[in-house]
């Protein structure tokens, strides 16, 4: 799977934004920015784990929502 695959997947989104809270303050982010922060970050590596988005969103799954709860997750992790 390409580099760039939280971007394509999250391309009939792009114009959305999502509500996010970070460490308690709730923050207005674009998807398109989301999803480019997390194929840079590298967070994902597992090709099972995209797998899953797919099958999600062939399904007609809240794929969307997965991808609001792993971006809640990467914003509110403790960084050294």
């Amino acid at each position: 799977m390409s580099k760039t695959f939280f971007q394509e997947i999250m391309k009939p989104h792009k114009d959305e934004v999502l509500v996010i809270p970070v460490r308690g303050i709730n923050g207005i982010y674009e998807i398109s920015r989301l999803a480019k922060m997390i194929d840079n970050s590298g967070l994902i590596k597992s090709e099972e784990i995209k797998q899953m988005y797919i099958d999600v969103k062939e399904l007609g799954g809240n794929y969307k929502h997965l991808f609001q709860l792993l971006v809640t997750t990467y914003l509110n992790m403790d960084r050294e």
